[in-house]
């Protein structure tokens, strides 16, 4: 599972390491394999939500 945290708007960084593990900052988006957002919480970084391009399809119930 990938998690993604928003850096804050004053992030300007490209890359952070936390605890020896070198993270890249694409577009003020952290993506992590593991859940960091208790580190990242108190510098201003917030989960990042992702949203779909293509909203679901309904499909018609059978009557």
């Amino acid at each position: 599972m990938s998690f993604k945290y928003q850096a804050p708007e004053n992030f300007k960084a490209t890359s952070l390491e936390i605890a020896g593990t070198t993270y890249k900052v694409k577009d003020g988006v952290i993506e992590s394999d593991t859940d960091i957002a208790h580190i990242l919480a108190p510098h201003g970084f917030k989960r990042a939500v992702e949203t779909k391009a293509e909203p679901k399809k309904e499909t018609a119930a059978a009557k």
